[in-house]
Formats: C-alpha cells, structure tokens, sequence
C-alpha cells in the first residue's frame, strides 16, 4: 500500500446501467492500494437515472464526491471542472467506459519512481462510431502529427496518472480544457508509457456531435501549437513570390512578344488563385481570433449546478494529534469543586 492521497476522475454521462458496478470495484481497489484515495465523479448533464445512482453510492462507499452539472457539454471541460476539485498527491484521469482500472496499480507503482506523467496507451486501436468520424479522426491525427510532431493516440493518450506539479501546471492556463491533453506531455516532465487491454466502448452517448468534435479539434490545433499558422505565412509568402514572377514575366511578354494575345484567362486563373489563399489565411486568422476572444471575456467554461459526496471520508477519521489514554488531558473543571 502506498502512502499518498490520489484522486481519480470519472466523467460519465446517462451511465445508470453500468456506474454502480464501476465505482464498486474502483472503491475495493483503491482500499488496498492507497492511504487515502478519492473518487471524483462529473455527471456531464444525464438524462436518465445517473445522479439517483450516484446518490446511493455515496450512500454505500465512502470517499466519493460527486459535481453534476446542469447540461450535457464537452467532456474536456467536465474533466476539468474535477480536476479543479481534486486534492490528491496524483491524479488519474480515467474513462470508465474505455480504461482499464486493473492497470492502476503499474500505474501508480510507474509515479513512485519519479515520473510525473504515467501514460496509458491502449494496445488495439479504439473504434470510432461511424466510418466519416473514422476517416476524420484519422486524417486529424496525421494532421496533428505533421504540425506539432506528436501523435494524439501514441503519445498522448487522454487515459494517465499525472503528480499535483503537473496539475498545478495545467491549471495555469486560460483554456485548460484544450490544452491539458497535449501541453504537459510536450513540457518536458518526465514520463513513462504503459500499455493495456482498451474495454468496448459503452452505448451510452460518450461521443458527441461531430460538428463540436470538428470545433473542438481545430480549437486544439490553433491552441497548442503555432505551426497552422506559420504554414499560413509559408503559404502567403509563396503566393507573393510567385505573384512577383508573374509579374516580371508579364512584363517580359510585353517587351519581347509583338502578338500578345488577350490574357483574360490567365487572369482570372490568378485572381481565383489568389482569393482561395486568402481565404485559407482568414479562416485559420480567424480561429486566432476566436480563441482571443474566448479569453479576453474571461466565461467560465463550467459550474456546478449540484454538489455532493459520501458521508464518510477516510482522511477525517484520522487526526493530526492522538493521545494514549493515559496521557489523555483531563476534561476542564475536573476534579474540581463547583461552587
């Protein structure tokens, strides 16, 4: 057993069927893995009878804290709205409905050796609902790898233990929901990768729409990294290069070709040429621009609509300060006469 504090964090969303099992077997297994522990539950706005599951939980086992909040959202920022309440000497982001908990311990173990980050990387490829959402997801991760040079699924997988230095880190930024699965993994803490068996996906709804997905990954790519837009300048300073060369040839044809023929054609090939990279360079502007404007307004992503948690929590049972009973101090007045 393992002397430390760790919190686990569990985003769930219309899981009525299969959460009372799930936080059994995490409760039985962290009671002999760690001192003290806690179970961080973020109901992302369910609809069915989640939260009256969650309530008898906490009836049953002791040590889960439960945040609801009020309408079904992003998930990352679930995820953050838990990781802003834990405590723990180490926190583990954990998806019950794809992470295997059996490879906690490794985990945990893999964290007592100095690493901050212990990744858990899935051994088979995860299925993706429907065959466009597998293309694009894809086709975004090649994406990502040629921009930034790290692969989502290999390298930083969302399932990982990570120390309180690391979370305090990840805190630290405006868009913490965005940034939190790449940036810590490219800051430089040490890191350590281990593999496990993927659990099949639940039926439940973990996978939203695929315009917000659309959203959410371009969202990424502009905040964690500069590269779409340099490729943007690379792109503009090549039109300009060339718009330079056509113009000297222009002028060439001009001085040395007696028959020019009208050039409406070539003309208007250059002009749509021209406009289509404008436009490319304004859409990347403009998700800048977006990001910009999501922090100058400074929303909360998130809050809590209901909040509670288990009746009995184990690190409130142990006090700073024990007495042996015959060193207990008397009870004040005792042994004295009263008037």
């Amino acid at each position: 057993m393992h002397d430390t504090l760790l919190s686990i964090i569990l985003v769930v969303q219309e899981a009525e069927a299969t959460l009372a099992g799930t936080l059994a077997r995490l409760s039985a297994l962290l009671a002999g893995l760690v001192s003290d522990y806690e179970i961080i539950v973020v109901d992302n706005g369910s609809a069915d009878r989640t939260v009256e599951v969650l309530q008898q939980a906490v009836a049953e086992h002791p040590n889960i804290q439960v945040y609801c909040l009020p309408t079904a959202g992003d998930r990352d920022v679930a995820l953050i709205a838990g990781l802003e309440n834990a405590i723990g000497d180490y926190v583990v982001l954990l998806d019950p409905a794809l992470d295997d908990p059996a490879i906690l311990p490794a985990m945990l173990a893999a964290a007592m050796e100095g690493n901050d980050i212990v990744l858990a990387r899935a051994r088979g490829p995860v299925a993706e609902r429907g065959a466009l959402r597998r293309l694009l997801s894809g086709a975004y991760i090649r994406l990502f790898r040629c921009l930034s040079g790290l692969d989502l699924r290999q390298d930083a997988p969302r399932y990982r233990l990570m120390s309180r230095r690391v979370v305090n880190y990840v805190l630290q930024h405006e868009a913490s929901f965005l940034v939190y699965q790449v940036v810590p993994v490219a800051a430089g803490f040490r890191k350590t990768v281990l593999e496990h068996e993927p659990l099949p996906a639940s039926a439940g709804g973990r996978a939203g729409s695929l315009r917000a997905e659309v959203s959410r990954a371009l969202a990424m790519l502009v905040s964690t990294s500069s590269a779409p837009m340099r490729l943007v300048s690379g792109l503009c300073l090549t039109a300009a290069l060339l718009s330079l060369l056509y113009s000297v040839y222009v002028v060439a044809n001009y001085l040395f070709n007696a028959q020019l023929a009208p050039g409406w054609t070539t003309l208007s090939l250059q002009l749509s040429g021209m406009f289509f990279l404008l436009s490319i360079a304004l859409a990347v502007l403009s998700e800048y621009v977006i990001r910009i404007l999501h922090s100058a307004l400074r929303h909360p992503p998130y809050y809590i609509a209901r909040e509670f948690r288990s009746a009995s929590l184990t690190r409130e049972l142990k006090l700073n300060v024990r007495h042996r009973e015959e060193e207990r101090p008397a009870p004040l007045g005792a042994g004295r006469g009263t008037v």
